[in-house]
């Protein structure tokens, strides 16, 4: 994902990438829409889309070297939108 910046084809595949996270993203946060689970007013495709930004920035905090708890806070503060 680094290179995306100056390589078409990385940047392509990550596109795709993306692209795969969010369309699963949306497809779960759609289904527990319908079950009542979560607020079915809220935009499933702007969710799944800030759930790859979090998820992401997770990932660059962890190899950072924050600790569990610090990770679990960010996740629990995320899902607080859903409800």
């Amino acid at each position: 994902m680094e290179l995306a910046d100056r390589d078409p084809e990385v940047a392509e595949a990550a596109r795709c990438a993306y692209r795969h996270l969010e369309d699963e993203y949306a497809g779960c946060i759609e289904q527990a829409q319908t079950a009542g689970e979560v607020d079915a007013t809220l935009d499933a495709r702007a969710l799944a889309t800030y759930f790859v930004a979090v998820t992401r920035s997770m990932e660059v905090l962890g190899t950072a070297g924050a600790d569990r708890s610090v990770l679990l806070g960010v996740g629990r503060a995320a899902f607080t939108l859903l409800t």
